[in-house]
């Protein structure tokens, strides 16, 4: 798999297409992206570090620019709302956003940082959350 490949199966598009889409669309958004992070899932020569995709220290950026959730909930604010005051579904679902204290005063979005497996999980867990109507 070329790098380019990569790209068309992990970030077809970009999270700034999303900002009208379902919740689902966002969460299975953002989870293919972070499953493409995985290091089975990586072409050769490229690598998950520092939360960016690439090689070299240059490639994709894992942050608030590239997932559709931000996009949809509070991008330019950081407000993890909508501009009708609905709050992002991971907040909805564990009470504070991916990049804010929780368990053992850690985060998602850090403990992700060289391993997509915390964000992965927590996609997962807010996509069942969704589905089953919260």
């Amino acid at each position: 798999m070329t790098p380019e490949q990569w790209l068309s199966k992990h970030y077809p598009i970009p999270a700034s297409a999303l900002s009208e889409a379902t919740d689902e669309e966002c969460l299975l958004h953002c989870e293919n992206k972070w499953e493409g992070a995985k290091e089975e899932n990586l072409p050769e020569g490229m690598t998950y570090s520092e939360h960016c995709v690439g090689n070299s220290g240059d490639g994709l950026i894992f942050d608030y620019d590239t997932c559709a959730l931000c996009h949809k909930y509070g991008y330019e604010t950081g407000s993890c709302e909508s501009s009708t005051g609905t709050q992002c579904p991971i907040v909805r679902m564990q009470g504070s956003p991916c990049y804010s204290p929780y368990h053992l005063n850690s985060n998602v979005y850090s403990a992700s940082k060289n391993d997509p497996s915390p964000m992965i999980d927590l996609l997962k867990r807010t996509l069942e959350f969704v589905r089953n109507g919260g």
